[in-house]
């Protein structure tokens, strides 16, 4: 069956892709890319999937869905090697030289002032920020200029009489389907339940939740689903959204990267969760302090709240800077709790079983 994405593209840009067969190459995809968004293939940088990985290595013959990307898949193009705007090259204050980079790849000075202020001079972070179109120009016109959000002494993020926090979810292979329900419902035991709904949608949607779209047939998946030891994912995460009639914001903490689940939709709300390559957790905004009591904790925000968004992402780079993130890609871990090393998720997961430690940092040897 076709293909339909979307695709983020640089300066903000979007747009929906169709009309790619199940079986076009990633070359057809490059291709079709270049023609929606005039971005050259030698120039592309393509990244998908959750967590995100680069694409743009991969054998240009595979076939997408070979490498993960299915219908309803978020394809992320950056720009390489732009050409410089020498228009704007006198206004780049010294002390940010990162902000030159985001210019040359075509966003604009306000922009890239932006999303270093907001990532804290991380050119990595401001990248995302950008790319994803979390800050754009648009945004700039309706957002009143205020100074960066403060950091709290407890690891929260404040904004006016309240500050943005993680909340921990258990480690018990529900902690996604845990966290949205302690944003919705204030129930981090509501994993059953949770599965129960998924299971039923795709059960009574066989048109959308196709045997290509889920990995495995729509029985067997929702069979799958309901066995408390599997995790959820992007599937999931979408069919929550549309469940609650929310945005569901997942936020990647080593790329900074804000998944929206229910975009476009026209929801009026939004839940924030923290992913941190294994492990989902909520965010909520406490009553003034992080010790505040869980009771008073605001955990649903309008859908535009840019200020609650960016205290999200605040979060989420002051743990990325503790390294409080899983790379899958070289996965030795260490619980934050005890200090005990761990060698990959699967340990991770049993040692939380058994200890109920709940908090874990990707480990590097000196």
């Amino acid at each position: 069956m076709p293909l339909t994405l979307k695709v983020n593209g640089p300066g903000g840009k979007s747009a929906i892709l169709k009309g790619l067969k199940d079986s076009a190459t990633l070359q057809q995809l490059q291709i079709k890319i270049e023609e929606l968004l005039g971005v050259p293939m030698a120039q592309q940088k393509l990244r998908a999937g959750f967590p995100p990985k680069d694409m743009t290595l991969q054998d240009l013959t595979a076939e997408l869905t070979s490498l993960g990307i299915q219908t309803g898949s978020a394809i992320t193009v950056v720009k390489e090697d732009a050409q410089s705007t020498s228009g704007d090259k006198a206004h780049i204050p010294v002390t940010l030289p990162g902000a030159q980079q985001l210019i040359d790849m075509g966003f604009s000075v306000a922009v890239a002032l932006k999303a270093l202020e907001v990532s804290h001079g991380e050119v990595e972070n401001a990248l995302e920020l950008c790319v994803n179109g979390i800050i754009t120009d648009e945004s700039l016109e309706h957002v009143p200029t205020a100074p960066p959000v403060p950091v709290t002494s407890h690891g929260g993020m404040s904004t006016a009489n309240r500050v943005m926090v993680r909340r921990v979810i258990d480690a018990d292979n529900s902690c996604l389907f845990n966290a949205v329900g302690y944003c919705m419902e204030k129930n981090r035991r509501i994993g059953p339940k949770l599965r129960k709904i998924i299971a039923d949608c795709v059960r009574n949607s066989p048109d959308v939740y196709t045997e290509a779209v889920l990995g495995k047939a729509p029985k067997k998946y929702s069979d799958w689903i309901q066995d408390p030891a599997q995790w959820g994912g992007e599937i999931e995460l979408f069919i929550l959204s549309q469940y609650y009639g929310c945005e569901v914001v997942a936020i990647e903490i080593k790329s900074a990267h804000a998944y929206v689940y229910g975009e476009g939709k026209n929801y009026s709300r939004r839940i924030y969760l923290l992913y941190d390559g294994v492990h989902y957790d909520a965010l909520a905004m406490a009553a003034g302090s992080p010790t505040a009591p869980e009771s008073l904790d605001m955990t649903q925000f309008p859908a535009g709240d840019e200020s609650s968004k960016q205290a999200a992402l605040a979060v989420a780079a002051e743990l990325k800077e503790g390294r409080q993130f899983v790379d899958l890609l070289d996965c030795t871990l260490r619980c934050m709790v005890c200090n005990k090393g761990l060698s990959g998720q699967e340990e991770a997961l049993l040692h939380a079983r058994e200890t109920n430690h709940q908090n874990f940092g990707e480990y590097k040897s000196s």
